[in-house]
Order: C-alpha cells, then structure tokens, then sequence
C-alpha cells in the first residue's frame, strides 16, 4: 500500500475536530495544510465514516438563513457607505458572493456595475485627476497612449493605457498620474512573440522588451473618449488646448531629431492623423508658442516637420524646456556652434588655429579672444595694422554684450 503523503489525514481525532466541532470546510483544511486539491481532505474524511455534509439551513421566503443578510440597515452601510465588494462581505458573513448579490436584489439594493466596481476595488489606484494630468494625458493622446473600452456596447467602461520600451518613461507617467502608488498600475517587461526572429528553426533574436501602464476605468475618461475617437478611429479634437507639457509628452511619445549638417531637423509622427487634423495642430502650435512648421511626406506617410531654422528650433526646445528623463536625451539637439562655443572657451589653442586656418570669426563668449579673432581678420584683409586701434574702438561701441 502506498504511503500517505500528507500523515495529518491518517488521524481520524484531528480530523473530526477540525471539519465537525470547529465546522472548517474541505478547501479550507486543505489551503491550511498547502494540498493543492481539497478532494484528498474529503477523501480522508470519508474513509473514517465522517461525514462531509452539513445539514441545509432553510429560511422562510424572502429571508435569509444568515442573519446578517436580513438586517437591512448593516447591509447598506457595507455596500453602499463603505464602499465594500461581494466578496468582502461573503468571506465575513461566510457565504458566497452569489448569496450576498441576491439578497441586495431582495432587499431592493441597486447593485453597482462594472465601473463602480473596478474603482471601488483599487481605490488607491485611480487616476489623479489635476490639470498636469489631463495635459499628460493629451499629450500621451497624440503619441503612443489611447484610451479603451471593455466591452463595445458600453462606453462607460474606459480606461487609459500607454506603452513604451523605457521604464523610466513609463514611471514618470504613472508618477503624476497616479502618485505615491504608481508601482501598481505598471507592467513588465513584456514580449511580443511575433516580432520575435528564427533562423533556421532557431530563435536567434527575441523582441524587444516593453513596459505597460493601465489605469482603472473612470467616468471622467469617457467625455475624452467621445472627443478623441470617432467611429473607433482616433481623431484630434477640434477644442484642444496644447499647452508647453502637451508638446512636451508628445514630443518624448512620436518626436524624434537628427543633424542634418548645421541645422537641426525635428519631426512629429502625427502620420495616424489626417491632413485636416494635422493642419489643425499646426495652427495651434504657431498661434501658442511661435512655432513655425509644414508638412512633409516621409514613405508614404504625412508628418508634421519643424522648420529649422536656428530660432524656431530655439524656441521649440525652450517651449517644451529641458529632458525630464536621461533615456530620451538623445532627442534634445544642440547646434553644433554652441557645441563649439563651449569647446573653444576650453580649448584657446584649438580656437586660434580655426581662425588662422580658415579665417572665419566663429561664436565664442571669452571678450579677449573676439577681439583678437577680429585683429587676425583684419589683418588678413590687406588693411593697415596701424588703424586697429579705432577698429577696435567701433567693434567694442557696436557688438552686442552678449557675445561676451
């Protein structure tokens, strides 16, 4: 015969004691004891004749064998005040969540739908809903983020959801979303199995890991949804506001940039977008901050590019202000003459061989070396050394502080 695994089964006292005198369920036992199945606590129990079956409780019609499911009052005061699920309630009374659902219906108790649920559930969890929020989540709109519904036939069932390979990116959204608790609401990483690569049979290459954030549900989402998606289709409203923190989520969710000799290229992925849409945003964006922009077409997709001219770009960087997180840095361009400002006002030696190489008065801040760069111009025009002096003069009268 073989062995008991579990040997507390094999006393019959401790059993009796347990399921009979102390009333403690099968699946209980079993959790107690850490048996995956509670079919073997039963079976013990039928093998010492001890039985397994509690006599029903019957109640008159209407009522309630559980007493605490009659008393009208304390029910309201757990659902509806204190906000607690079925299932809390049925794990104290000690019934299922069925039992506690029927008699709210015999009572004349609205049951709450699945929204109230979801938010009465992880009340620690929902969207702080501030003015940051609602431009982070506008902007997150124009990028990566949407909003979802649980179901197609109820609108009211809408949730906010964003993903991104970068987890610092992910928590810096959660952080003013969600506050103290963001941790909650993120998942990863993640993996996409059909981006995964074979060869030969053989995966050689997995996809990329991403990081997820999903809110719970929330009536205030549900206004959002009905101006941003049109027959499912995600649309720009015509009332929205872009405000710097808009353009800057935007710009860290679809923008990217790239040095196109001395100039600096910025681009928009607004290619989900139509053409009127787009046009729209364009107008929003000179009219609030001065920023000048047109529309490209990229491999068969329209884009929103920012002209590059040295202020323009200027000004789009200063509008949406520094990078918030180190993993999009690389999206932050610096004109390569301020990069060689700073490079001269280290370097002099390097400084005085551009100029006598090339002869060209390149940006730089230190006074001494404007004035000595403009010296070695003048002289290399042919013109007399000796009239420098009221050169100088003029230079110092006319040039700007700020080149120094």
């Amino acid at each position: 015969m073989r062995p008991f695994k579990y040997t507390i089964l094999q006393d019959k006292n401790w059993l009796y004691q347990k399921h009979v005198v102390e009333k403690i369920s099968c699946r209980q036992i079993a959790g107690d004891l850490g048996i995956k199945s509670h079919t073997s606590v039963r079976d013990a129990l039928r093998r010492f004749n001890i039985p397994t079956s509690r006599p029903r409780r019957y109640a008159p019609k209407g009522l309630s064998s559980y007493p605490k499911l009659n008393d009208i009052p304390w029910l309201k005061e757990q659902y509806i005040d204190k906000q607690r699920d079925l299932n809390d309630l049925a794990s104290e009374v000690g019934c299922s969540s069925g039992v506690i659902r029927s008699m709210l219906v015999v009572h004349g108790i609205k049951i709450r739908g699945r929204t109230e649920s979801y938010v009465s559930r992880e009340k620690n969890g929902d969207i702080i809903f501030t003015n940051e929020a609602w431009d982070i989540i506008n902007g997150s709109l124009l990028g990566d983020g949407g909003l979802r519904k649980t179901s197609a036939s109820d609108l009211s069932n809408v949730h906010f959801d964003k993903s991104n390979i970068h987890l610092e990116h992910i928590e810096l959204v959660a952080k003013c979303l969600f506050g103290e608790n963001y941790k909650n609401r993120i998942r990863g990483p993640l993996y996409t199995k059909n981006l995964a690569i074979f060869k030969n049979g053989r995966r050689i290459k997995s996809s990329q890991p991403f990081f997820t954030l999903n809110s719970l549900v929330h009536k205030e989402l549900t206004d959002i949804y009905e101006l941003w998606y049109k027959n499912g289709k995600k649309t720009v409203p015509k009332n929205i506001s872009i405000s710097p923190t808009v353009l800057l989520h935007w710009f860290m969710d679809d923008g990217y940039s790239y040095y196109h000799g001395n100039s600096i290229k910025i681009f928009l992925c607004s290619q989900s977008f139509s053409l009127s849409d787009q046009n729209l945003l364009r107008k929003i964006l000179f009219a609030n901050f001065g920023i000048k922009t047109s529309i490209i077409k990229k491999e068969n997709h329209f884009l929103i590019a920012v002209n590059s001219h040295r202020k323009n770009v200027e000004t789009f960087y200063k509008t949406i202000g520094k990078c918030p997180i180190n993993c999009f840095q690389y999206k932050w361009k610096i004109h390569k003459n301020n990069i060689r400002l700073d490079k001269w006002n280290k370097n002099y030696l390097e400084f005085k061989n551009y100029v006598l190489k090339y002869n060209r008065l390149p940006l730089v801040k230190d006074k001494k070396l404007y004035l000595w760069a403009r010296e070695q111009r003048y002289i290399n025009s042919g013109r007399n050394k000796g009239n420098w002096s009221k050169e100088k003069k003029e230079i110092l009268s006319n040039t700007p502080h700020w080149k120094w």
